[in-house]
């Protein structure tokens, strides 16, 4: 409880701006959700409402930076069992087994959406781009780090990467949610 209380207290409006950036992009999502309800898309539905809560989960991770606490966590074990001086290579085995895990799970998704309409393909390439910039953030190598975060305007790489993402995602899922033509001429 104490890290959270010292991460809201230390929270900096960029911080804000992420989490406000993804709360927008969830909420898009779960219109996009709601409108795929009852149009016969039942994966489509799916797949919105998983975007919604993962969106969701990277607003709280924004806020609370809750990688910095899994770090923190394995420094502490890997004092503690004596094996701090292989972190490097454990690290290495973790980023690849990460960045493996969220491919495979790409790929899946990607092949039970491959009849999804447009709009859920294109939300899906902002989260492969997401995702890359995570996996990457979770190597936290010095060298990645600094590519991440140079920039003249404040704004590194790293940054625009992910508000890319994040509008490709939101604007998929408004552009989804719309009526379809078929639906307007009813109305």
């Amino acid at each position: 409880m104490d890290y959270i209380l010292a991460q809201l207290a230390s929270a900096k409006i960029a911080d804000w701006a992420g989490v406000f950036a993804f709360a927008l992009a969830a909420f898009a999502c779960r219109r996009a959700a709601s409108a795929a309800g009852g149009t016969g898309f039942a994966r489509e539905r799916w797949f919105w409402i998983a975007a919604t809560g993962l969106l969701l989960f990277f607003a709280l991770n924004e806020l609370l930076d809750l990688q910095t606490l899994l770090t923190e966590a394995g420094r502490r074990i890997a004092r503690d069992g004596g094996w701090y001086r292989e972190r490097r290579t454990v690290q290495l085995w973790f980023v690849f087994g990460l960045g493996s895990a969220v491919g495979l799970g790409l790929l899946v998704v990607a092949w039970l959406l491959r009849a999804s309409r447009r709009w859920v393909l294109l939300a899906l390439v902002g989260f492969v781009l997401l995702a890359g910039f995570d996996v990457l953030r979770a190597a936290s190598m010095h060298h990645v780090d600094q590519i991440l975060r140079r920039g003249s305007t404040g704004f590194g790489f790293g940054t625009v990467v992910q508000y890319t993402a994040i509008a490709i995602i939101a604007a998929s899922a408004l552009l989804s949610a719309r009526p379809s033509p078929s639906r307007r001429a009813r109305t």
